[in-house]
């Protein structure tokens, strides 16, 4: 075992968030907002720069929720999940919060 293993435990962690509630959903290369290439990856890096340390998400957006046709196999509600959906549109945006060097508290 390392000296580092451990230098971690005991240390408080000011919980400094922000809830992306359209996470699913905002757009991966594209952006209604002057200067930004994407909408989502734009609210990401200014929530850095802003110093957030937590990014809260709601993986199933906002109005949508479990009730979101693409999340179920053939659209079928609380049917069988939609593993694709979640790697193709989910994963990306989880390893580009945590690459950004934020906590990210699913909601």
């Amino acid at each position: 075992m390392d000296d580092t293993s451990s230098t971690l435990t005991g240390l408080p962690f000011f919980w400094l968030g922000d809830t992306h509630w359209r996470f699913a959903k905002e757009s991966w290369d594209a952006s209604n907002k002057p200067g930004w290439s994407s909408q989502f990856r734009g609210t990401v890096d200014r929530r850095v720069e802003q110093g957030f340390n937590v990014y809260q998400s709601n993986i199933l957006s906002f109005g949508g929720g479990w009730e979101s046709p693409e999340v179920w196999v053939n659209g079928a509600t609380y049917g069988k999940l939609n593993v694709t959906y979640f790697q193709a549109v989910l994963d990306p945006r989880m390893a580009y919060v945590a690459d950004a060097g934020l906590v990210n508290a699913l909601g």
